[in-house]
């Protein structure tokens, strides 16, 4: 009997529409001539089977008196233990040793993960014999092999809080030579050599133990680090170590230093030390010096090195001490570190107005008060052009406009660039110059002619002039600075506090060992585990 599905007919027809039906199916064993039962209702009609045109559709030998949707049927497909009814389960039987024959060939001779039709209709995902086999490939093997991965290929998990978690080693005879992991509730990683009773253990605290004892790390007792202070006039300057230099009233920097010093001779005798050493504190760019003295005098020879940070090339490609520095173009400024947050107004040829500053820096390196702005120079070092400035005072007229300066305009720079001419260049040398500068020319009827001498001019493309300035003290590298200082306390204030909590630590732990070893009788070169 079959009965999978649901049944539509017309009434006077003889087509009906089956949903969810498998009767052109071999498995479902639905033939012609077979009886057809249709339920409308209390009604059953009884109908056979002329023939069958799809899964889903049929012709039956009769029309059916009314119109059905959606109806229980049934399909009498044979006699129970009849002939037919043992060739249809033969059949059926048949149709699925094929069904699973060529699934099986299927599952041997293809790849990958493929999907079968069973005998009762059902799809089912099947990983093949090749598939399976490529699952296999790599996994670790209890008798041994090794692991490959990223990323946690092998790890341990607890199954209770504050226990103990680890992988042993033994020898071929059960014994424990080691292990790893964490050998108690504590929160600590160790390394244990059963063998030779020794330990090396990270502690939750950061701290790396061997046997109980902190490991000496990079920075302690000068090694990679700061270790302790010592004069920079030091008669007896250990060999090959760093240190901190102090300052004193013999030491020409008189700044407190860190660094290296290397000897020249054998301890005891007198030797000439070397020091290459950098400010100490905050400053993010400290200057660096080298120091030759020896054992024999007191007072150090000093060089200050000139670097990247503390040095600019002008204009002209000199290299000069630096900072803070503006680079004013025709167009554009540019700035390093320290003259960051000054701005370029520009007023008119050959007039520039220097924003956020407070005058020219009068450091003497560059001439005192007057001397920190640097023209460039042309053809035969002839310097361009004449340079002038005024630095504004908030209520006082402006010198462009004769407008008030307002306050936020105070120590502002005003910078005036006119034409240098040069009377006494051969003819030749001043044609070629002119060629170089077209904007030292102005036109006259139909002629380019040179500009009078003072003749205001802007900056020549590809020159600027270096200006020196101060910088307010609420300038952005001033607050970066004040932000670094305070940082550099704090972390200062952090550590020494560390050390505190260390020491006491240390000597918590140094009692309780002791007690420790009282209580079980060890020694002092017994080890506690």
């Amino acid at each position: 009997m079959y009965s999978t599905g649901k049944i539509t007919t017309t009434a006077n027809t003889t087509k009906v529409v089956g949903t969810n039906t498998k009767w052109k199916d071999n498995n479902s064993l639905i033939s012609p001539e077979q009886v057809i039962l249709i339920q409308n209702g209390a009604t059953i009609y009884i109908n056979s089977i002329a023939s069958i045109q799809s899964n889903t559709e049929m012709t039956l030998s009769f029309p059916v008196p009314a119109t059905v949707k959606e109806a229980t049927y049934n399909i009498l497909t044979t006699m129970v233990h009849s002939v037919s009814d043992a060739t249809n389960k033969i059949v059926a039987m048949n149709n699925a040793n094929v069904q699973f024959s060529d699934i099986l060939n299927r599952w041997a001779t293809e790849t990958g993960t493929i999907t079968v039709t069973l005998p009762d209709g059902t799809k089912q995902q099947l990983r093949t014999a090749k598939e399976m086999d490529k699952q296999l490939d790599g996994k670790f093997d209890k008798a041994g092999g090794g692991i490959r991965g990223n990323n946690g290929v092998l790890y341990l998990n607890s199954t209770t809080a504050s226990q103990p978690l680890y992988m042993s080693f033994f020898d071929t005879a059960s014994k424990r030579l080691g292990f790893v992991g964490r050998p108690d509730s504590e929160e600590d990683i160790a390394l244990v050599n059963s063998f030779a009773n020794s330990e090396l253990r990270i502690t939750s605290g950061k701290k790396l133990m061997f046997n109980d004892v902190e490991v000496m790390k990079a920075g302690d007792f000068g090694f990679g680090g700061e270790s302790y202070f010592s004069k920079i006039n030091k008669l007896s300057p250990s060999a090959n170590e760093i240190r901190t230099f102090d300052s004193s009233i013999t030491n020409a920097i008189n700044k407190n230093l860190i660094g290296l010093s290397l000897s020249w001779a054998s301890a005891g005798a007198t030797r000439s030390v070397r020091v290459i050493a950098c400010e100490g504190g905050s400053n993010p760019y400290p200057d660096w010096y080298g120091l030759t003295y020896t054992s024999s005098g007191p007072a150090p020879y000093t060089q200050k090195f000139y670097t990247t940070a503390n040095t600019t090339k002008d204009s002209n490609g000199n290299l000069k001490a630096a900072s803070p520095i503006v680079k004013v173009f025709a167009d554009h400024i540019e700035l390093n570190e320290e003259s960051e947050g000054v701005e370029l107004k520009c007023l008119h040829t050959g007039i520039y107005q220097l924003k956020h500053v407070l005058g020219l820096n009068s450091d003497a390196s560059w001439g005192g008060i007057n001397g920190g702005i640097t023209i460039p120079s042309g053809i035969n070092q002839l310097p361009l052009i004449y340079v002038d400035y005024d630095v504004l005072v908030a209520g006082e007229q402006h010198p462009f406009n004769g407008e008030p300066v307002p306050q936020e305009e105070h120590g502002d720079i005003v910078i005036y660039t006119s034409y240098r001419k040069h009377f006494d260049l051969p003819q030749n040398v001043q044609r070629a110059r002119l060629k170089t500068y077209p904007e030292f020319t102005k036109l006259v009827g139909n002629e380019r002619v040179e500009l009078e001498n003072g003749a205001p001019v802007d900056i020549p493309a590809g020159h600027w002039i270096d200006v020196r300035v101060n910088m307010p003290s609420n300038s952005i590298y001033n607050q970066k600075q004040a932000e670094a200082e305070a940082y550099a306390k704090e972390e200062a204030e952090r550590v020494a506090e560390e050390e505190a909590n260390r020491i006491t630590e240390e000597a918590e732990r140094v009692k309780q060992e002791a007690a420790e070893r009282k209580q079980y009788g060890l020694g002092d070169n017994d080890v506690l585990l």
